[in-house]
């Protein structure tokens, strides 16, 4: 599959970022999971919740949205998980409850398993020997990186917003990824 408009660069990138956007989706929350008590008058059982059905819906995402990406070719199926998480990322943000919360979190994941499984999909599509085994070291370390800072800027973005941010963040990133997405060929 060649590239045009993306070229090599812009699809190492949006693979990164595609393999980077659900350990970012977990970790850039965390700081704020005592706030998430506070804020919705529950226990903290129940925020943590929020990330268990984040990884189990993940997984549902995963196994479902790459095989049919297979069928329906990868773009459209990857613009509608990055669409699904995008929207699910503010509906986060704008929960008025954590049960409405648990519940965008379930469908933004299910978003996110599609383009962690996509992104995948799109190494071996596009790149062959040598080459490919480069660009999947080069984006593995780099995916290393996001479950280490996200709870870092996580942090940082408590100090100056609350929650809500954390999920806006989240919004923007996958907005700017759609973008990408978009010059998919």
């Amino acid at each position: 599959m060649k590239q045009r408009r993306l070229k090599k660069g812009g699809l190492i990138l949006l693979i990164t970022i595609l393999s980077m956007i659900p350990p970012l989706s977990t970790d850039l929350y965390m700081p704020a999971l005592p706030e998430l008590v506070a804020y919705f008058h529950t226990t903290p059982s129940m925020t943590s919740l929020t990330m268990t059905v984040f990884f189990i819906f993940m997984a549902f995402g995963t196994l479902i949205l790459g095989p049919v990406s297979d069928k329906s070719g990868r773009k459209p199926v990857l613009a509608f998980s990055t669409v699904l998480t995008l929207i699910c990322s503010l509906l986060c943000a704008l929960s008025p409850t954590i049960a409405f919360l648990i519940c965008a979190r379930a469908v933004q994941a299910f978003g996110a398993g599609g383009m962690i499984s996509i992104g995948s999909a799109l190494v071996k599509d596009c790149f062959e020997g040598k080459e490919m085994q480069k660009v999947l070291s080069i984006t593995q370390a780099l995916v290393f990186i996001a479950p280490v800072t996200a709870p870092i800027l996580g942090a940082i973005l408590l100090k100056f917003a609350d929650w809500h941010m954390n999920f806006i963040a989240l919004a923007v990133l996958n907005a700017t990824t759609l973008g990408i997405v978009l010059l998919l060929e």
